[in-house]
């Protein structure tokens, strides 16, 4: 996995957001298999956990899309077209995506 700056989490049994504050394995042992662990600070919690490469999602717009889509807002079912409507949901998603990120 590339160097993200904010991921999503395996925690408590759910996906959380979170900030990367380090990489703990060495590049040895990701060469072993991909499998290395990651300090974050899980957001909104101010948390700071240990969890492994395969625990996490590198967090992207088309991520937290997917994400929104999942949460209640089907795109395929909107009356106006998926264009607009991305328009429209990108901007408030970013906005809320940085409240939660900053």
């Amino acid at each position: 996995m590339d160097a993200a700056e904010y991921v999503l989490c395996r925690w408590k049994g759910h996906l959380w957001p979170a900030k990367v504050l380090s990489r703990l394995g060495t590049s040895a042992t990701s060469d072993r298999g991909g499998l290395f662990p990651l300090e974050v600070e899980v957001l909104s919690t101010d948390e700071k956990i240990q969890v492994n490469s395969t625990d996490i999602t590198a967090l992207s717009v088309s991520r937290i899309e997917a994400l929104a889509s999942s949460a209640g807002m089907p795109l395929a079912q909107n009356p106006i077209s998926k264009d607009k409507l991305t328009k429209r949901t990108k901007k408030p998603m970013k906005k809320l995506s940085l409240e939660r990120i900053g």
